[in-house]
Formats: structure tokens, sequence, C-alpha cells
């Protein structure tokens, strides 16, 4: 329950990345403000939010087997909103434009929706590179995870512009596959018992180190420095770790919140794909903004947080709406007969036949 809870938390503040990187607010803002030293602080925890979603994927599925129908849902989920999303803006203007619909048939592949189909393409391998970690002794799981580390982060770090084997700053799979592997380490062989407050100290000290840097760095060279907010950064990575960390070791034990938790947790890709899929790309977030002259205001703040939940919310009950509609669909005679469709049978039976191969 409690990484239930950290999918929760990391959505909230990667709608707050979105809530920023999606306006005008960057350019807006005046710099050196109060506002300014605020926002500033609270965009460092968004950005190991990706890095979170992909340490629980690989702590959960490193002891578990490829299953052909999860796939088939992630992207049934996909093509779902993208394709009723668009239809719902091209109704709002008034103009049908029938192209743009074959990038949703094959959202994969046209890359519409960058962290989905890295994660497919991450899902796709994880039966292989399960197959490689298990089969490994602690020392060489730790040289793994060494040499990626060096190759994908300090290296990176030495030589800024190489892109031997890493170009594009964490938004790729080979990222992705480090953080699988890093997140089945911690599941496998990290049996450290460290007080859990420990890990949220050394998050706040990173995350000011990070801020300090921020700050320096602006008022030095008068530019944001990116480099730093890189999810493969050194950084982010540890706070990612640490975050992670001390989640593994929170003990939610009110009942009431744990199904709470357990509630809201499995919307969280809906979620994402709901507010931040490639034909919205936040005009969700714009609308509810639209004015930004509160952004030097003493309610910026306030109302930042409180697009945020809105956002995170009405997004909820539309997935929350979609469920209950596709279960009453299911329970119908039409989708029964559908299902024992010759062609439905043939296909069910391939993805039985290749859970067994990969799970094997």
């Amino acid at each position: 329950m409690n990484f239930e809870l950290l999918r929760i938390v990391a959505m909230l503040l990667i709608i707050t990345s979105h809530c920023i990187i999606h306006t005008k607010i960057p350019e807006t803002i005046e710099k050196f403000t109060t506002n300014w030293y605020i926002l500033e602080f609270i965009r460092i925890p968004t950005r190991f939010s990706v890095n979170i979603f992909i340490m629980i994927t690989g702590y959960y599925m490193v002891k578990s087997k490829f299953k052909t129908n999860k796939l088939i849902s992630l992207w049934g989920l996909t093509f779902f909103y993208s394709f009723f999303v668009l239809l719902g803006l091209q109704l709002i203007n008034g103009k049908i434009i029938l192209k743009y619909f074959w990038n949703n048939i094959f959202v994969f592949s046209s890359g519409k929706i960058w962290f989905f189909t890295i994660y497919i393409g991450l899902y796709v391998l994880s039966p292989f590179i399960n197959k490689v970690i298990n089969s490994i002794n602690k020392k060489q799981y730790k040289i793994l995870l060494l040499f990626m580390l060096y190759l994908l982060v300090i290296h990176k770090m030495i030589y800024p512009e190489a892109v031997s084997f890493e170009s594009n700053n964490g938004y790729n799979i080979t990222w992705f596959i480090f953080l699988y592997i890093l997140g089945g380490y911690i599941r496998l062989h990290y049996d450290k018992k460290i007080n859990k407050n420990i890990y949220l100290l050394l998050s706040v000290i990173i995350t000011i180190i990070v801020w300090i840097i921020r700050i320096l760095y602006q008022k030095q060279y008068g530019k944001e420095c990116d480099f730093i907010f890189n999810f493969n950064n050194i950084l982010i990575l540890l706070l990612s770790a640490t975050v992670f960390l001390y989640f593994k070791e929170l003990k939610i034990n009110n009942k009431l919140l744990s199904k709470i938790i357990s509630k809201i947790a499995p919307l969280m890709f809906a979620i994402y794909l709901i507010h931040d899929n490639g034909n919205t790309m936040g005009y969700w977030i714009r609308f509810v903004m639209r004015d930004y002259s509160f952004v030097n205001t003493k309610i910026f703040i306030p109302r930042l947080f409180g697009t945020v939940l809105l956002v995170f919310v009405t997004c909820s009950i539309i997935e929350a709406i979609r469920r209950i509609l596709f279960t009453l669909v299911r329970s119908t005679k039409i989708y029964k007969k559908i299902k024992q469709a010759k062609v439905f049978v043939k296909i069910e039976g391939l993805t039985k036949k290749l859970d067994e191969i990969l799970g094997k």
C-alpha cells in the first residue's frame, strides 16, 4: 500500500510539473521574488516522478510474469483516451480532421505519448531483463548497476555533449531499463535496515542542494540550469532513490486511508492519459488557468495547487465512470457473444501461448 500511495504522490507531482511547463508561468513570473523562489523549490520534486514510476515497475515485475493481456489493456486504454479526447477537441473546434485519428490507432509507433511508447518497449523487454537479473548474484548485480550508472549518468556528467550512451537526458528506453533494474535490485538484494526518516532527511537535503544550484546558476548566467533537471542527473537519481526507499519503509496502518489509496491508485495511468496525452498537451490546464496575472500575487501558490487538485479529481472521476461503464458493457450478452467469436478465441489462444513461452 505504501507504493500505491507513492504512485498517487508521483502523479500529483507530474500534474504540478505540467501545470508549470505547459503554461506561461515560467515566462510570466518575476525572477528572484518570493513566488519565484517557492516555484523553483516546488519544481524539484516533480523531476523524480517518472523515475519513481519505473522503479516501482521494476520492484514489482522482477518477480512477476509477462502477461500479454496487460500489454493489450495498456494499448486499449491509451487508444481509448487518445481517440475520444481528440474527437472531443475537434467537436469543440467544430472541425473533424480524419488524418489525425491515424496516429491514435498506432499510438505506440507514432510516439505521440512518449512515456507510453517507452514503457511499452520496457514491458516487452521485461521478461528478458528478468531472466538476466534473476540469474546473477548480488555482487554481479551491483557491478551491472555500477557499469550502467557510469555509462548513463557519470559519463554524461564528464562529457555533457557526448551521445554515445545517453542522448536524450533520460527520455529513452535505456534509462528506463536502468531504473527497472535498480527497482529490481531493491526488491531482491537491498536489505539495509535504516530508519525511514533518514531517507526523508536525505531527500530534503538533496532538494535544497538542487534548489541552491538552480538559484546560483540563474543569478550567475541569467538562464535556467536545465541540465540539473534531467531524469538521469545524479542528484535527481539520488532524490528518486531516497524517496523510493522512504516509502518502502513507510507503514500505513489506517484502514480507511488504505482503502482510499487502493481505490485511487489504479487510476493513475488514466489520469496521465486524460490530462496530458499527445492531443491535449496541457490544453485543460491552460483552460483552467487562462489569465496569468495571478502569478506574481499572493494567490499564486494556492491557485497552482488548486489547479493540480482540480485536474487530478476531474480525471479520476472520468476514469471511474469509464470503468463502471466498461463493467456494465462486459456483463451484456452482446459482449459475451463477441468474446466467443472465432477471431477473439484465436487471439486469446495466442496470448496464452506467448505468456507460456515468455514465462518459462
